[in-house]
């Protein structure tokens, strides 16, 4: 059962990064794209109704100038004259001249066109004296009625007038009819051709190179540890490649100076027992004893290696999952501020909602990957002094070859001070310091350790008298991947370690160091309560 699945319920449906981004980008430039076609159809629209408008208020006004002008002619050539404009403007399908006497009474002087019985925007007209435009539907037709009065003209004393002008929209409505029609045509194709290319740029761009990089991974997790991944480009993708090659040579080659060390010592041991073998019964004793303790520091030794290592991919996983994380969170507060600005939409709603959860299930799964690598270790009340002596013993032999002289004061037993912690980290904690320790007294010289128990804490000191580190770079040296040490001969990763455990012991280091005089680390552990 994977993890978070729970008994009678079907598994979440795996759905690929490549097809869900392909989804949302599509549905985006869809979304872009049809607000894009409404605008450019809405505009379209209003401009021809604009031009509509205008050449009827032309022809409304030319024929309300035309009546100012002079006395008003008889009727059949009034009527001649409005169905002259009709004719001469294929848009015009009907015009009117309507006057009212003094007492109120309206009448239609003269007309020409389409016959309807509609005067209210002339009356309209003579009653403000302003003109009157309007859109109206008759049937399933739409129209233009423009009116203006007749201004300035002979009419008869008492008597006012109007001219109306009605202009069809029908070829509005043929516009509006192929802009849709051919959205329906282009929007498809268009489409169409983004996913296609959408999904070879993505497969090109991001499936390649991260296939590639899971490839290696694979493989150096099965202990090929020459299993780099191809550096093609340098974008994110590429430095995460970069870094995790780094990372594996650095591996490598901290695996074979510590299998030539082990190799050496091995080869030490052996030549040792067999000297003290032909001397006496009771050298040979000793040696085995011997022999012993630098097979269990031979494992321990190993088994830091593998803490370190599991360490550093620990490092590289939270990489990864900030550098997918951090565009999810963009890519959602997107999403959020889409549905906000278009609240009212309900079909868009449901497809922002299926976009979030889609985004929501990726960030689920990048959580996952960042709670497998941080899976908690089992922790335990310890006794600092045991473990110190255990460790003493595993490298004195080790030490007293090199010419270093440790002493162990050890004084938290007698008062049962214990630490809570987990006892393998502890150990990595005290060999790392004490290794560099080492390498740091090239010539033999002494090494100390020291425990008390402090008033507020549980404090151990690790002190030499070596080569010591300069001030400048004393600020650097927790720093992941800084040494001091010649090529090959470090990683850079062990102090950074040893801070990154104590911190999740809840625990402190601190470290004081003088050039030529030698350097001495000071850490405090929480008292188990009690």
């Amino acid at each position: 059962m994977t993890k978070n699945a729970q008994p009678g319920r079907t598994p979440r449906r795996w759905v690929s990064l490549q097809t869900r981004l392909t989804a949302m980008s599509a549905f985006l430039v869809l979304l872009a794209a049809g607000a894009v076609t409404y605008l450019f159809h809405r505009l379209s629209v209003e401009s021809v109704e604009r031009g509509r408008f205008l050449a009827a208020s032309d022809v409304a006004e030319s024929i309300s100038l035309r009546l100012a002008a002079g006395r008003l002619p008889p009727r059949a050539i009034l009527d001649s004259v409005l169905s002259e404009y009709i004719h001469a403007n294929s848009e015009i399908v009907a015009a009117s001249v309507l006057v009212r006497t003094e007492a109120g009474e309206s009448e239609i002087l003269s007309a020409a066109g389409k016959s309807w019985d509609r005067t209210l925007e002339q009356e309209e007209a003579i009653a403000t004296g302003a003109p009157v435009a309007r859109i109206f539907e008759e049937g399933r037709e739409r129209f233009w009625s423009v009116s203006l009065p007749i201004q300035g003209g002979k009419l008869p004393r008492g008597t006012s007038g109007a001219v109306g002008v009605w202009s069809t929209l029908q070829a509005v409505e043929l516009l509006s009819r192929e802009t849709r029609r051919l959205a329906l045509i282009v929007l498809p194709i268009s489409l169409a051709s983004l996913v296609l290319l959408l999904s070879l740029v993505f497969r090109r761009v991001v499936q390649g190179p991260m296939e590639s990089l899971r490839q290696a991974m694979i493989r150096a997790e099965a202990g090929d540890l020459r299993a780099e991944a191809p550096v093609a480009r340098s974008d994110e993708i590429g430095f995460i490649a970069r870094q995790y090659n780094q990372m594996l040579a650095q591996i490598r080659r901290t695996q074979e100076e510590r299998e030539e060390l082990l190799l050496r010592v091995q080869g030490f041991n052996e030549e040792l027992a067999k000297t003290v073998g032909e001397a006496t019964a009771e050298l040979k004793e000793r040696n085995q004893d011997l022999s012993r303790l630098n097979e269990e520091l031979y494992h321990l030794q190993r088994r830091l290696l593998s803490i370190e290592r599991r360490s550093v991919a620990q490092q590289m996983t939270a990489r990864l999952a900030h550098k997918i994380g951090t565009p999810l969170n963009l890519i959602s507060g997107h999403v959020q501020i889409l549905k906000r600005s278009r609240a009212d939409d309900s079909e868009l709603q449901e497809k922002l909602a299926l976009v979030q959860s889609q985004i929501e299930k990726l960030t689920d799964t990048v959580q996952d990957i960042l709670d497998e690598t941080r899976a908690s270790l089992r922790r335990e009340p310890l006794d600092l002094d045991r473990i110190l002596e255990n460790i003493g013993a595993l490298l004195r032999p080790t030490l007293a070859a090199r010419g270093v002289e440790l002493s162990l004061c050890l004084g938290i037993r007698a008062t049962g001070a214990l630490v809570e912690g987990v006892e393998d980290q502890i150990e990595q904690v005290f060999l790392t310091i004490m290794h560099n320790s080492l390498d740091a007294m090239p010539s033999g010289g002494h090494l100390t350790v020291t425990t008390v128990d402090a008033p507020e804490c549980v404090r151990a000191r690790i002190q030499d008298d070596g080569e010591g580190i300069p001030e400048s770079v004393l600020p650097q040296i927790f720093r992941p991947f800084f040494t001091t040490k010649s090529e090959g001969r470090g990683t850079g990763l062990g102090l950074s370690i040893v801070q990154e455990i104590l911190a999740s012991h809840r625990a402190t280091i601190r470290v004081e160091s003088a050039v030529g005089k030698g350097t001495m680390f000071t850490i405090d552990f929480p008292r188990v309560p009690g």
